[in-house]
């Protein structure tokens, strides 16, 4: 198991749903590890933080 956040591929689009309509950030390699933010970036501060917290745990 990669034990660095930055070895994993992480994706990010745009979800223009109703009520979304938010940048979704997901870790190709653990399908549950998700994140959300306004803008583009704030998606990827937010998955590198919730990848880390599932790597350390």
């Amino acid at each position: 198991m990669k034990t660095d956040s930055n070895d994993y591929e992480v994706r990010i689009g745009y979800s223009p749903e109703r009520g979304d309509e938010c940048f979704i950030a997901q870790v190709l390699d653990m399908p549950g590890i998700m994140a959300h933010g306004n803008t583009r970036e704030e998606a990827a501060r937010e998955i590198q933080t919730a990848l880390q917290l599932a790597l350390d745990s």
